[in-house]
């Protein structure tokens, strides 16, 4: 007789996820975390993508060209100045070759998070240690095309 996991979602009261948002933004990693709350990491991926990146379950693709591949230095720098300013996960997922899962894992894993301003005031976060958004306005033009910031942008040498 064959066994089957089955994975039910875990109900999170607001205490709860604000101990885990506390805990993640104090720099405790994702597998801290999933000891902690005694959880798989994709819940805990799953929740904290819910929260920071407004996606409640990112996309596993193994289809896309970068899936599984380890990431380096480019595609982390690539990644992180698309989610500052502003990208959707599911594009940064796209232009880098990736799946959303994976999207979320490294930006996650990496500590590039970006807090959403309702996020700090619904769960009454310090500010003081973390990234947060500081407004809809950007300081910096990027390139429609590639999402890089335009002093980057290698699109118009092409």
């Amino acid at each position: 007789m064959a066994k089957f996991e089955i994975s039910i979602p875990t109900p999170w009261s607001v205490a709860t996820e604000k101990e885990l948002l506390e805990l993640y933004l104090d720099g405790m990693d994702l597998d801290l975390l999933s000891s902690h709350f005694q959880l798989k990491q994709r819940e805990i991926v799953r929740k904290l993508s819910e929260l920071f990146f407004n996606i409640q379950y990112p996309e596993q693709n193994s289809e896309v060209s970068n899936y599984g591949k380890p990431w380096n230095w480019g595609e982390s720098s690539r990644l992180w100045r698309m989610h500052a300013v502003g990208a959707p996960v599911s594009t940064m997922a796209e232009k880098l070759g990736r799946d959303e899962l994976g999207v979320c894992y490294r930006l996650l894993s990496e500590n590039l998070v970006i807090v959403p301003k309702e996020i700090v005031v619904k769960f009454e976060l310090d500010e003081e240690n973390f990234a947060t958004e500081t407004g809809s306005e950007q300081s910096m033009k990027t390139c429609s095309n590639c999402l890089d910031f335009v002093v980057y942008c290698k699109c118009w040498d092409e």
